[in-house]
């Protein structure tokens, strides 16, 4: 049997070294080079965009270059473009150059920002970019958390009596909470944009500029209704950058934009995205503010806790929104970001810097969303306005004449859809100003 195993062994060995060797004689006779490499195709030209005017052509590129550090954009004190500032305004709003529609695009929509028509649509995205990054910082905030002291034994050997409960609430324990935000630094004074919930009851508020300058804040206010909050640092002689600020009503669904924040604790991230709706209702405003206006700004741009405060931008590099909130199951991104809308947080910023506090305009009704069967009933052509159904006493709605069933269409020329819409426009107006609506009542305007 051991005789047997040795032969059975030693042919399979014979077979392995004949095997190997036929390997290395067909290998001899492959022609040279067979073995060598596979060669790169060779790299594609990428052509220019056409310059506008003023600028001076870029040279063809044929092998990618290490991107430049975004443009230090100097602050100004005045709209670029000469736009008046609104009435009432304490900042003056940086305005960006209007971009020049290409030659023959006549039957194109109007946008907020540049529309990439033509050519490589990458340096229109890099120029926004580049335009908004130095303008966005990073909000560290600390906020003291009190939690009762836990005992994990006493529930299962005693209950405590009544003075052992009156005593109780001493035996609370402060936490220290750290927080990071986002926020845009919109005046060259160092006033800087952010959300509410941001900064709510923080204690000990820092910013991070893009080039890692620190600064401590303070807090100038916020507003709960419209998540909206103002910081302001001292910034001594420095100079700052300070972002362009666009129009958000004049945005439109499917139009690009750009998201930039710190989510994550990744400093300076730039998404992209559309404008996927406007006007969202999400119900996330705390409902035990009566005049709470939810009129977001929804888009697919990739956002995240950290995201909060930050920018979304046209392809202009205009601030059109701040990112505020995403629609979420697992606690991040799933598709659903949500902004506030620049021209609302103007009028918030712009009050709490001249008043301490937001000054609400009020019409005095109580209105709900005007349903396809309400409209039929009313002989309305489409659900469209706010439907009023109560007007309270002594408040301009009962001066006016309005009443129960009242349709509002319009307010200043502007179409309201929405009763968000309506709470919108009438919330970028102070107390005492003089608006026009439009009303749908016996069936006629």
């Amino acid at each position: 049997m051991e005789t047997l195993k040795k032969i059975a062994v030693g042919i399979i060995g014979v077979l392995i070294l004949w095997g190997m060797g036929y390997v290395l004689i067909q290998a001899s006779h492959e022609p040279a080079g067979s073995l060598s490499p596979r060669q790169p195709a060779p790299a594609e030209r990428v052509e220019p965009v056409p310059p506008e005017s003023g600028e001076q052509p870029a040279p063809p590129v044929s092998r990618r270059e290490p991107s430049s550090p975004p443009e230090m954009v100097p602050p100004s004190t005045a709209p670029s473009d000469g736009t008046p500032q609104p009435p009432g305004d304490t900042i003056a709003w940086r305005r960006a150059p209007s971009p020049k529609a290409p030659a023959g695009n006549g039957d194109a929509p109007v946008l907020s920002g540049k529309m990439p028509t033509y050519g490589n649509p990458n340096p229109i995205f890099i120029r926004a970019a580049n335009r908004i990054l130095p303008a966005v910082v990073t909000v560290h905030s600390t906020r003291r958390v009190r939690h009762p002291s836990i005992n994990f034994f006493s529930p299962f050997f005693w209950k405590k009596d009544k003075d052992q409960e009156d005593e109780g609430e001493e035996d609370e324990q402060d936490f220290f909470q750290p927080g990071t935000g986002s926020g845009i630094i919109i005046s060259k004074d160092g006033y800087i944009m952010t959300n509410h919930h941001v900064i709510e009851n923080a204690q000990d508020v820092r910013v991070t500029l893009y080039d890692k300058r620190e600064y401590t804040a303070r807090i100038i206010g916020s507003d709960p209704t419209t998540d909206v909050g103002l910081l302001k640092i001292d910034i001594g002689g420095d100079t700052i950058p300070v972002a362009y600020i666009g129009n958000s009503d004049s945005i439109q669904i499917g139009e690009w934009v750009i998201a930039v924040g710190n989510p994550l604790n990744f400093n300076s991230t730039v998404t992209t995205g559309i404008i996927s709706a406007l006007g969202r209702s999400i119900d996330i405003i705390d409902r035990r503010y009566r005049y709470r206006i939810e009129n977001f700004i929804q888009t697919d741009a990739v956002i995240n806790p950290g995201n909060s405060g930050g920018a979304l931008v046209n392809l202009n590099g205009e601030v059109i929104g701040i990112n505020t909130a995403i629609a979420t199951r697992n606690g991040f991104y799933q598709g659903y970001g949500f902004a506030i809308p620049i021209n609302l947080a103007r009028k918030v910023v712009s009050d709490l810097i001249k008043y301490g506090r937001v000054r609400r305009a009020l019409l005095g009704v109580s209105i709900e969303n005007v349903s396809d069967r309400v409209a039929r009933a009313v002989g309305l052509p489409r659900p469209t306005g706010a439907l009023v159904q109560g007007v309270s006493p002594g408040f301009p709605a009962e001066e006016v004449g309005l009443r129960q069933g009242d349709i509002i269409l319009s307010v200043n020329g502007e179409e309201v859809v929405s009763v968000s819409d309506l709470q919108t426009k009438i919330a970028r107006h102070q107390p005492g100003d003089v608006v026009t609506l439009v009303i749908w009542r016996d069936r006629r305007k």
